[in-house]
């Protein structure tokens, strides 16, 4: 048993080699669990400040969207404009809310806040 608080693990001891995949489990109340894959590791000559994206897919369900039956919801509520809820939805969510998205350089932006 790992006796390090899970904050205190590194990307190094998950993923020690390329083509190292795990899975993430972010809000264990609605279990959403992302898989990431280390495709590869470089080794700089000037280590990085906080960690660093450079691809993805799809964007993040919004907060407290009631975990994946809840999203699958929210996107059905959102594609139907006819919908009772769809004005509600669309700004709980934002306007510009698409599902398909992914900002690396606004994912990056956060990760600089990490320390």
């Amino acid at each position: 048993m790992r006796s390090n608080p899970v904050w205190n693990i590194t990307l190094r001891e998950v993923a020690p080699a390329d083509d190292t995949s795990f899975q993430y489990v972010y809000d264990l109340g609605d279990n959403w669990t992302h898989e990431v894959l280390t495709e590869g590791i470089a080794t700089l000559h000037t280590p990085l400040r906080h960690p660093a994206c450079i691809a993805g897919a799809r964007r993040c369900p919004p907060e407290d969207c009631g975990a994946a039956p809840g999203y699958a919801g929210l996107l059905n509520v959102l594609r139907d404009p006819d919908h009772p809820k769809h004005n509600e939805v669309v700004r709980w969510a934002g306007r510009r809310f698409d599902p398909e998205a992914f900002d690396v350089a606004a994912v990056n932006r956060k990760l600089r806040l990490l320390k």
